[in-house]
């Protein structure tokens, strides 16, 4: 990666950091958060297992083995799950299907394609807007107002994504004249 990366990184993460001690302070970080980070190293694991690996398979491959894999972990659930299948209403079951097929699937798929075909430090950066794109649906669905300090570490954020996106028009500007 180059230096120009590394300082978008760096500096979505200090946005990432302003968010979050402007919504609750840095000091309350708890189990559940350090749970986050956990998922969070997790994530970028598998980014870079699944960048690995696309050379060699298409992305439905991978996905399937993703999805596979995370489904042997939670085997351990299984002794009386049938039980809870039958007894949830049927809305519920729907429910759990269409989440299991449009945001979990499709998501997987649509992350699969955008990992081989594009650089894994520019595709995981767009991961950046999750928190600001879920602060406005926040603001607009739930009427959440969100403090000065969320505000401004969500605009250092987009700024972080934008500075990444125009580095690379600048390079194809600059290697076309030349």
């Amino acid at each position: 990666m180059s230096a120009w990366r590394w300082g978008c990184v760096v500096l979505g993460l200090l946005g990432v950091v302003i968010v979050v001690a402007g919504d609750h302070g840095l000091g309350s970080i708890d189990g559940h958060g350090l749970l986050i980070l956990l998922a969070a190293v997790s994530w970028s694991f598998y980014f870079a297992l699944h960048k690995h690996h696309a050379r060699r398979y298409d992305g439905l491959t991978l996905v399937c083995y993703t999805v596979w894999f995370g489904t042997l972990l939670l085997l351990i659930y299984l002794p009386g799950l049938a039980s809870k299948v039958v007894a949830a209403p049927v809305d519920v079951q729907l429910a759990v299907i269409g989440l299991g097929v449009f945001p979990s699937a499709l998501a997987y798929l649509a992350w699969a394609y955008v990992l081989a075909h594009v650089d894994l430090s520019r595709a995981t950066m767009t991961l950046y807007l999750i928190p600001p794109t879920a602060m406005g649906i926040a603001s607009f669905a739930l009427a959440e107002q969100p403090t000065l300090m969320v505000v401004v570490g969500s605009a250092i954020v987009l700024v972080s994504v934008l500075a990444l996106n125009l580095e690379r028009r600048v390079v194809a500007i600059h290697g076309a004249s030349v």
